[in-house]
């Protein structure tokens, strides 16, 4: 479930970021780099088996929202 609300998000923001004009890659870049480091984090620390769970649903969506990203003016 929490995949699917990720990757819903991510779509939504996709779509207004296009239509508005308002995010760019300098922006968009950086975020989902950052999106991306706390995922890894987020699966291999041993404090947290919340983080550990969410980790994969973190990871995976801000990867495909950094791909998208680079492809952007």
């Amino acid at each position: 479930m929490d995949f699917y609300f990720i990757v819903g998000a991510l779509a939504i923001l996709f779509v207004l970021a296009w239509r508005l004009k308002f995010f760019k890659r300098s922006v968009l870049e950086p975020i989902f780099m950052f999106l991306m480091l706390f995922g890894i984090v987020a699966l291999i620390q041993p404090v947290s088996f919340w983080l550990y769970s969410h980790g994969f649903s973190i990871l995976f969506p801000s990867t495909l929202g950094y791909i998208f990203a680079i492809h952007l003016r």
